[in-house]
């Protein structure tokens, strides 16, 4: 396996992850406090990070959960560049569903989560108008990204 490289400082590198419950297939959702749309958990990267361990470490800060040992599974999904950013999308298969921490600042002294909501890919599907735009035009990407997470789900 290749392993992932830190980027560098002339790049803006952000990373996110959407999580997955193996026992429901259900996958997990945040409704941000900064605009009130639904996303999948990430942030920037910091220095020196590789995008997997931003992502990872975005998803405990913003759920406010210990996710060390309990992913099954951590699957790369889409990448889009634009300008300097650069965006790095995983899935994190979990064993069941959390409860993620909301309206409480997080590590940063922020609220970054309002809501979170764990539904099926159908209901995701039919929520696709309340995304951030941003994930809406990339929206088949992570439709994509959770059909390969789900094979890999059917394996275990």
């Amino acid at each position: 396996m290749k392993k992932e490289s830190p980027i560098d400082g002339n790049i803006k590198p952000v990373s996110g992850t959407w999580l997955i419950a193996l026992d429901t297939k259900r996958i997990c959702i945040q409704k941000r406090a900064d605009n009130g749309m639904l996303t999948n958990w990430g942030g920037k990267g910091e220095e020196n990070e590789s995008p997997l361990t931003t992502a990872i470490r975005e998803l405990q800060e913003e759920t406010q959960l210990n996710f060390n040992g309990k992913i099954l599974k951590m699957i790369r999904g889409y990448f889009f560049a634009q300008d300097s950013l650069r965006y790095q999308n995983y899935i994190a298969i979990i064993p069941n569903e959390v409860e993620p921490v909301v309206n409480e600042p997080t590590v940063d002294g922020e609220v970054e989560v309002t809501a979170y909501y764990w539904m099926t890919i159908d209901q995701f599907i039919e929520s696709r108008s309340l995304f951030i735009d941003g994930i809406v035009n990339r929206f088949t990407s992570v439709i994509s990204d959770f059909e390969k997470a789900y094979k890999v789900i059917d394996g275990m």
